[in-house]
């Protein structure tokens, strides 16, 4: 668990100082934002246009995101949280994960019954 949470904040660490301010110089460079500033529209719209521009690297995060969540919610609910909480947050924390953990299953197994049968060759 401490190897999974170091390579997670080494992973962080790496985006937040090498990779998003070379994004943040191509799109200045690009005047995307600028742009975005100039037309006078609403915050809403302007979040919606943002949002646009990321709608890939945020769909790959959210593929990732799901497809690693089963196995970390498993792993994370042996943590014992009272060591880091007042024991009813702890308990709340330790409850959500377990819920968390059913969701997941049963969407795994709607999913497997979805599944068709592979047909014999005739």
């Amino acid at each position: 668990m401490l190897w999974f949470a170091l390579l997670t904040a080494a992973s962080l660490a790496v985006y937040f100082l090498f990779i998003r301010p070379k994004l943040k110089e191509f799109r200045v460079i690009a005047g995307i934002l600028d742009k975005i500033d100039e037309a006078g529209l609403s915050g809403w719209q302007k979040f919606k246009l943002r949002l646009l521009g990321q709608k890939t690297w945020l769909s790959g995060a959210i593929g990732v995101f799901v497809t690693v969540l089963p196995g970390a919610l498993d792993n994370l609910h042996l943590v014992d949280f009272s060591a880091f909480f007042a024991e009813e947050v702890a308990l709340k924390i330790s409850g959500a994960i377990m819920l968390l953990m059913t969701v997941t299953h049963i969407f795994g197994i709607v999913r497997a019954a979805q599944i068709e049968p592979k047909k014999a060759d005739e």
